[in-house]
């Protein structure tokens, strides 16, 4: 259909494996916003230039730096008295045994974190059901675990019902991953949920 409507050469046909497969495709593009955005830029590069142009202008002379006042306090000669000798010394003195005495500061370790990958399927009639993806997804927030990435694809069993890769991240040794697929089945049942595996990370 596209390569009769565009004009476009068919180099292969049928090449899906399974019978009724699709692949759609839309291309969006806002020819009113690319003139738009073609004339406000004309038109702040000219601003520009007549901005440069008047701050170099005789008329416009760059403004001169103000002096700046210093001010300073003058002590007359002679010996320093007993209790300027005292100040002068003494946090020099407690400063030292301050840094003799004070222990460095050690970094905490960075938590553990693991990665659990997860094949979840909505058996029929579940997966139908409004909100029903939104369900199992909710299962873990209550457990402090973080879904990092979810990608589909065709369950090659019915038609247009999909299976999820979740990949869910736990930071801590609470054992909070098994905590949420006990739940989890609780909400697909014990076919609808399939650990593939787990990594750790990194902290």
């Amino acid at each position: 259909m596209a390569a009769g409507e565009f004009g476009l050469d068919v180099l292969a046909e049928d090449i899906n494996d399974e019978e009724g497969n699709e692949t759609r495709f839309l291309v969006l593009r806002n020819v009113r916003d690319e003139g738009n955005a073609s004339v406000s830029s004309t038109s702040s590069s000219a601003q520009e230039q007549q901005q440069q142009q008047q701050q170099i202008s005789p008329s416009n002379p760059p403004p001169k730096p103000k002096p700046r006042s210093h001010i300073v306090s003058v002590r007359p000669l002679g010996p320093p008295s007993s209790t300027e000798t005292a100040s002068s010394t003494s946090p020099a003195t407690h400063l030292s045994g301050s840094q003799t005495n004070a222990p460095a500061p050690q970094p905490s370790p960075p938590p553990k974190q693991r990665k659990t990958l997860l094949l979840l399927h909505l058996p029929h009639p579940t997966h139908s059901s409004p909100g029903a993806l939104a369900s199992a997804l909710a299962v873990f927030k209550p457990y402090g675990l973080n879904l990092t990435s979810i990608n589909t694809r065709p369950s090659g069993g019915e038609a247009w019902t999909y299976v999820f890769f979740i990949e869910v991240l736990e930071v801590g040794a609470g054992g909070a991953m098994e905590r949420a697929l006990e739940s989890l089945r609780g909400v697909v049942g014990d076919e609808g949920v399939r650990v593939l595996g787990g990594w750790g990370m990194q902290g």
